[in-house]
């Protein structure tokens, strides 16, 4: 699956493998004016599409949504090209119990792996050392004193997942779009909401 350069889509970034499609979706608004110090919130949508077992019906999809501050933190890892802990997220819905099914109960989750491993175990330097590993499925959930949620301890049913190794270059080109794009996007709306926002204090 790679762009489609004959419509509008909100792709940032795509990367292919053999059998593997890693895409960028990116997902932003501008704040409202009683926030307009913040100029923009919103996701990057990791996409990953497994085919290595057959197209279709028989590919294997899953996903992750990263908050900006998340990519600007792996963009930075990337220009390093280096990163010393791995990075993992794990997002529950916890609001939103499916009311029916096998997974009744049970909430939406998310979870991503990333790795840099400029080695292999024998000592030899790695073509792709970037690991992206993601996990769709549900879990019973958990509401802490914050009111945030999280996983309760071995809940989680994996309904969907798979990993890709990308090479440094596609990595931070990856991020760098990303970015690129969300900066642009912080100048183009700062120019008519920072005016208004001080106009409005």
């Amino acid at each position: 699956m790679g762009k489609k350069y004959n419509e509008i889509t909100n792709q940032a970034a795509a990367v292919r493998t053999q059998n593997r499609t890693l895409s960028f979706y990116i997902n932003i608004g501008a704040v409202p004016i009683e926030r307009f110090m913040e100029l923009v919130e919103g996701k990057v949508k990791i996409f990953l599409l497994d085919f290595s077992d057959g197209k279709g019906d028989n590919a294997v999809k899953s996903y992750f949504n990263l908050d900006f501050p998340e990519v600007k933190y792996l963009y930075e890892k990337a220009k390093a090209f280096r990163m010393e802990r791995p990075f993992h997220q794990t997002k529950i819905f916890g609001k939103y119990p499916e009311k029916d099914g096998k997974f009744k109960g049970s909430c939406f989750t998310q979870r991503i792996s990333i790795q840099w491993m400029p080695k292999t175990p024998g000592g030899e330097l790695m073509r792709n050392p970037w690991k992206i590993a993601i996990e769709n499925g549900y879990a019973q959930a958990f509401q802490r004193k914050t009111g945030s949620f999280c996983e309760k301890d071995n809940s989680f049913v994996k309904s969907a997942g798979g990993e890709i190794f990308l090479s440094d270059i596609d990595f931070l080109n990856c991020f760098d779009k990303c970015v690129r794009f969300i900066d642009e996007y912080e100048r183009l709306f700062a120019d008519t909401l920072i005016p208004k926002g001080f106009q409005r204090l």
